[in-house]
């Protein structure tokens, strides 16, 4: 559960950051009919808005850290001794061409 101080300077962050970043962005958002009555109520019963409630929820959400593995690129080398050798000595334009060739380009 979120303390009142925590509310608090969410609500003074979000203010902060929507001056000095930019303006804010308009969205439309579907939920589920359930969680959208529970969250009118919560936001009802905590003197806040629903909009408030989910830039909360967000910046909660984006805060938490290790959430997301970091990219790894895959090894997509061949087990191979390099480029055909008659393909070696070609050009960057003569390979594209090779290879658009069936293309008609």
């Amino acid at each position: 559960m979120i303390s009142e101080n925590d509310e608090t300077y969410l609500h003074n962050f979000v203010y902060w950051f929507l001056c000095r970043v930019g303006k804010p962005m308009k969205t439309t958002i579907e939920l589920p009919k359930n969680l959208f009555i529970k969250a009118k109520r919560y936001a009802r019963a905590h003197r806040t808005t629903l909009k408030a409630l989910i830039e909360q929820g967000l910046l909660l959400k984006l805060a938490e850290k290790g959430d997301v593995a970091p990219f790894k690129l895959r090894d997509a080398g061949v087990n191979g001794k390099g480029m055909n050798p008659e393909f070696r000595d070609a050009s960057l334009e003569e390979l594209r061409d090779i290879l658009y060739k069936e293309r008609g380009t």
